[in-house]
């Protein structure tokens, strides 16, 4: 059997990048949200591994956090 590109692209989910919404950077509320979401993901992770790797992007979900609030807080 043979695979067509666009089928492979299917099956491994490939799509082209995105540039982030910039808007999000400076937006503590919105990651605080996102390490919340993380957090709670976590709780129903039953490999311990991946329950640590959950929680480790949770917790940089809260630095992004903290460093919206000081980059909000020197604009002003």
């Amino acid at each position: 059997m043979t695979w067509s590109g666009a089928r492979v692209s299917g099956i491994m989910g490939k799509k082209k990048s995105k540039a982030p919404d910039l808007k999000f950077n400076n937006d503590a509320a919105y990651w605080r949200q996102r390490a919340d979401e993380a957090r709670d993901m976590a709780k129903h992770i039953s490999l311990a591994a991946a329950r640590r790797r959950m929680d480790g992007i949770a917790d940089e979900y809260e630095r992004r956090a903290v460093q919206a609030e000081r980059k909000g807080t020197r604009e002003r």
